[in-house]
Parts: structure tokens; C-alpha cells; sequence
């Protein structure tokens, strides 16, 4: 059900938000005349790039659960290794979070 929900609702709703911000940013000059927001989308770009390998991982997790519950070991690492992509995923979010907030208005 949480795939599900990240196929049909999140993803489509992070879609419309950047582009309704980007729509929203050519009224007032575009994202050229705007840093903050040219360098939040590539962050933006290179956190769905790091997303691939969390999935990967999380789905790994997924199949370890249902086929080998007992495998305390493996589900342990995947675990691990799931917290760390995930904090490796959230940098380029705080870099966002962080040039929004420095701007030059």
C-alpha cells in the first residue's frame, strides 16, 4: 500500500509542485534572475537521482520481510543501509530548505 501511495499520490503531487513553483517564478523574472530557486531545482534533480538506489534498497527490504522473516541479519543490514540513503537523500533537501531561507530578496 505505501508504493501505491508513493506512485499514484507523492510523486504526482512533488510533479505538480515544482511545476506550478517554476510557473509561479517566470512572474517574477524566471529562475536566472533567481539562484536560490536555479540551484534548489538541481538539487531537486539530484535528489530523484539518489531516490533510485533508496527504492532499490526499500524493495530489497520489502521481499526480505515476506521471504525470510526469520533472517534477522539480513533485514538488520538492509535496515541500515535504508537509514543511510535516506539521510544521504535529505542533504539536498537541506540545501534547499537552507537557500530559500538566505535569499536575497
Amino acid at each position: 500500500l505505501l508504493q501505491l501511495t508513493d506512485l499514484y499520490l507523492t510523486i504526482p503531487g512533488i510533479d505538480i509542485n515544482v511545476l506550478n513553483g517554476l510557473y509561479l517564478a517566470s512572474v517574477f523574472g524566471g529562475t536566472y534572475n533567481q539562484p536560490w530557486l536555479f540551484y534548489s531545482i538541481i538539487s531537486l534533480f539530484v535528489m530523484w537521482a539518489l531516490s533510485l538506489p533508496m527504492i532499490y534498497i526499500q524493495e530489497k527490504m520489502y521481499s526480505a520481510l515476506d521471504n525470510e522473516p526469520d533472517n534477522d541479519t539480513k533485514i538488520n543490514k538492509l535496515f541500515i543501509s535504508w537509514g543511510i540513503m535516506g539521510t544521504i537523500l535529505m542533504i539536498p533537501i537541506m540545501i534547499v530548505f537552507y537557500l530559500m531561507m538566505v535569499k536575497s530578496i
